[in-house]
């Protein structure tokens, strides 16, 4: 997945005085298998995509109610990189060297730190619908979808 949008990270890094290399050292594609089983064993062995959860499995996730407290995507719109990382820094602990996983859907996810992500958040949220953040050293995880909706989940990776 990480092969579709490469250009966007590496336009990005060289403004930041990066590389390519950087990107591949900080931005690791999962194996397709690999990100299928974690997805199978903490989100839903029956669908691919978030936006396909039934209820039973969104109980199971124990999401807290999806709201649209931050406009995230008119800061995507205006390229305002910091908002991200100044609106979860309060509300996800997360150290900025935390490894976190960031899944498109099943089978498609990159593995990367919490402040790469942050960085670098308006790469990832190419047009999609919803997507999960996780980081295995926590059991709460991110959703982020269109309409600038958020919402914290549980995951654990087994």
């Amino acid at each position: 997945m990480l092969n579709c949008f490469k250009d966007y990270f590496i336009e990005k890094a060289e403004y930041y005085g990066q590389d390519e290399v950087w990107i591949d050292n900080h931005i690791v594609s999962l194996d397709k298998d690999v990100a299928s089983k974690i997805w199978e064993s903490s989100i839903s062995t029956q669908h691919e995509h978030l936006m396909q959860l039934n209820d039973e499995e969104w109980r199971q996730l124990e999401v807290i109610k999806f709201t649209s407290v931050w406009d995230w995507e008119e800061s995507w719109q205006k390229d305002e990189y910091d908002a991200f990382y100044n609106f979860f820094q309060d509300k996800f602990k997360w150290k900025d060297d935390d490894k976190v996983l960031f899944f498109w859907m099943k089978g498609s996810a990159v593995e990367t730190t919490w402040r790469t992500l942050c960085d670098y958040w308006i790469e990832f949220m190419y047009e999609d619908e919803l997507n999960i953040v996780i980081n295995p050293k926590d059991t709460k995880a991110l959703l982020i979808g269109i309409g600038s909706y958020l919402a914290e989940a549980k995951v654990v990776i087994k």
